[in-house]
């Protein structure tokens, strides 16, 4: 039981951490990359498809950010006030995880959607979603 506690509770903490992150980033201006934000075939294949597909998810991010850290809070009181027992915080951790997962995949598929959405450019994208030269 202490093994689903400690994955739930390592899987919402890196979600938490990888929305807030890429919230901050946003707000400063998270350019096109190859390593953090909202990667998929059409957030990739352009500049404004990268733009319009991070606003569109960008509430959903912030939404799992809180709820991640109420859960992890939650995670942690259940586990102090119900000691030595570890099922009561093992209860939130593991559902709770799969809930943060699920948002941010949620955020995914906004993002993905919202970028469809964006006309081609005529110069057309690489495999790897930059602009071909």
């Amino acid at each position: 039981m202490e093994a689903v506690l400690l994955t739930g509770l390592a899987v919402m903490a890196t979600v938490v951490i990888a929305a807030a992150l890429m919230l901050v980033l946003m707000r400063t201006g998270l350019e096109r990359n190859d390593l953090i934000g909202l990667r998929t075939r059409a957030t990739k294949a352009s500049d404004e498809s990268w733009r319009v597909g991070h606003a569109a998810a960008r509430p959903v991010l912030g939404a799992v950010a809180v709820t991640g850290v109420l859960l992890l809070v939650t995670t942690a009181l259940a586990y102090a006030f119900s000691r030595p027992e570890v099922w009561p915080a093992a209860a939130v951790a593991g559902p709770g995880a799969a809930l943060t997962f699920g948002m941010l995949i949620y955020a995914s598929v906004l993002a993905d959607r919202a970028a469809k959405g964006v006309p081609s450019t005529s110069t057309g994208t690489g495999r790897d979603g930059h602009a071909k030269t």
